[in-house]
């Protein structure tokens, strides 16, 4: 079982590309925050970790490699 790690790298990766983007224009910094969104919920981890909640267990993220982000 992982013990999000991976997870957390993910997300922390996305936010950091949000902030490095980072558009004055707050219609153009909103949708690309709505983009990636998207993308997270529609990955495996959000499913398994919604999984896990409904069945009151801990989530099983699958292990992946993350690529550096720098």
């Amino acid at each position: 079982m992982s013990d999000g790690t991976v997870t957390l790298a993910a997300a922390v990766a996305a936010t950091r590309a949000l902030l490095r983007a980072a558009p004055a224009d707050p219609d153009a910094a909103s949708a690309a925050e709505s983009g990636t969104l998207v993308e997270l919920v529609r990955g495996p981890d959000c499913a398994e970790g919604i999984a896990a909640l409904l069945e009151r267990r801990p989530p099983r993220f699958a292990p992946r490699s993350v690529g550096g982000d720098g």
